[in-house]
């Protein structure tokens, strides 16, 4: 999974206008064994590991690696995920910025999900590749609602007891592949 970082650790940065952004590439191994919590502290290990080295670029990361390269994707990450948690007002005393909310449209990798807090409340939107179809993205989105209401309910459950689908939902696909077998 990559995420954009602001590269703004100098401090002669900090102040300046423009873009330093980079991507931080995060690999964590998923085990149905571990519970959620457990999850949860392996990518805080990672995400702190990777954001200790946030200054490398990401292209001299791939240079290094030498993955094999395809234009239609992101050497080493298909899947993008960011989290803004910049207030939706800024003050300085000669400027006074806000943001603009934007479409944003195809991602350039195969999905990325956004999430913005604002107000004590989180917003996520889903932005994918035009291979995938957007009824894909809506099951995904409905799916991961009910994973975080599982994960709410039992954090502590092994993952892979964790529910991605309601009742109805489950009940529905056995149905639609039993009738697929029998035909």
């Amino acid at each position: 999974v990559g995420s954009p970082v602001a590269n703004r650790t100098s401090a002669r940065v900090q102040h300046l206008i423009g873009l330093f952004a980079n991507t931080l590439v995060l690999r964590t191994n998923v085990s149905d064994e571990l519970t959620f919590l457990e999850l949860l502290r392996q990518v805080k290990e990672v995400c702190l590991g990777a954001y200790a080295h946030e200054e490398l670029p990401f292209e001299m990361l791939v240079e290094e690696l030498q993955p094999e390269r395809r234009f239609s994707h992101s050497p080493l990450h298909q899947v993008l995920f960011q989290f803004q948690d910049v207030p939706p007002e800024f003050k300085a005393p000669e400027f006074k910025l806000s943001v603009i909310p934007i479409v944003l449209g195809e991602a350039n990798v195969d999905l990325m999900l956004s999430l913005t807090e604002s107000d004590g409340l989180l917003f996520g939107e889903f932005s994918y590749s035009q291979n995938l179809f957007a009824e894909t993205i809506l099951r995904m989105e409905r799916q991961w609602q009910v994973l975080l209401e599982s994960i709410v309910e039992n954090p502590a459950c092994p993952i892979k007891s964790l529910a991605i689908e309601t009742e109805e939902e489950a009940a529905q696909l056995i149905e639609s592949f039993n009738q697929e077998l029998e035909v």
